[in-house]
């Protein structure tokens, strides 16, 4: 596959400074629209999230079949550095009127590197699906699970963006293009690539390159570019849309979302800032204040715990 020229193009976007800001993602845990970063939910922090989307891919006599999903799931911090999380996604198939609830979904995220004056962070996280469906077009009946490594490096492409790399492997359901639609579970490898682009106080713009290789089908690549808008310290919303390749084979072709974020137990929508990000670093839970890298200390920034 003609990878590289995709990669390259997500990567050119416009000069930007890095911030980074916590919001539930569709893959679970705190990040961009779509995939986990390495940030983490601060300590005493629950956000919850609903997101919708429609999507469709060929079937096997080449016909466009749609779904519609929705998403509600929480995320709690833990610890400064360790985040838990529960979902549960329900699917509606247009064409078939097959409807259920697909699983649900539970993940725990931990940071376990934070170089500050390096630029880098790294977190894993591991999930699991409970309670699988066992309508078979709707989803195989068997658990889902995986884990997944997160880099976060906010100086390699300075002054682009904040870089974020994943790696992941994992036992998923896969909808396949069969006659009526059926979805089995297999072994797939994913790498996660994206760049994060604050456009000012409130917007953020993201790019995300996700490629996936499963076993006995082609490897697929599918681009998404999103939004996210900080309505509020506490309110984010969150629209994307995603094209895979190759085409008739990636699974799905076409998506469409929206999300909100909404975050409890917090005056600010700052997660623990991704290392080498020079912004200023909110007061613990203790009152004491601490800055990244050069930045001066604020004794008036809000509290996040980190």
């Amino acid at each position: 596959m003609r990878i590289i020229p995709w990669v390259g193009a997500a990567m050119m976007l416009c000069a930007a400074i890095p911030a980074g800001a916590a919001n539930n993602t569709l893959d679970g845990g705190t990040g961009l629209v779509v995939m986990r970063t390495a940030d983490t939910l601060p300590r005493g922090r629950l956000d919850m999230s609903a997101f919708v989307w429609g999507q469709a891919g060929r079937d096997a006599q080449d016909n466009l079949d749609w779904d519609a999903l929705a998403m509600p799931q929480v995320n709690y911090g833990v610890f400064n550095n360790l985040e838990i999380g529960l979902g549960a996604r329900y699917l509606n198939n247009i064409d078939s009127s097959a409807s259920d609830l697909q699983f649900v979904r539970s993940q725990l995220k931990l940071r376990f590197l934070n170089l500050r004056n390096q630029g880098m962070s790294a977190a894993v996280t591991a999930y699991g699906g409970l309670l699988p469906s066992n309508h078979t077009d709707v989803a195989s009946g068997a658990n889902n699970y995986g884990a997944e490594l997160e880099i976060s490096m906010p100086r390699l492409l300075k002054p682009l963006g904040i870089f974020h790399l994943s790696l992941g492997f994992e036992k998923s359901d896969t909808k396949l293009a069969t006659v009526p639609i059926s979805y089995q579970r297999q072994v797939k490898k994913r790498v996660n690539l994206g760049v994060d682009v604050p456009l000012g106080k409130q917007w953020n713009a993201s790019m995300e390159v996700l490629y996936t290789r499963a076993e006995n089908l082609n490897d697929t690549l599918t681009l998404v570019p999103g939004l996210r808008y900080a309505a509020s310290d506490k309110l984010t919303l969150l629209v994307a849309a995603g094209w895979g390749t190759p085409k008739n084979l990636a699974r799905p072709q076409v998506r469409v979302l929206a999300g909100v974020s909404y975050v409890m137990g917090a005056a600010s929508r700052t997660a623990s800032p991704p290392a080498g990000n020079n912004s200023a670093v909110p007061a613990d839970d203790k009152g004491s204040q601490a800055t990244q890298g050069n930045a001066a200390a604020q004794p008036s920034a809000p509290p996040t715990g980190e």
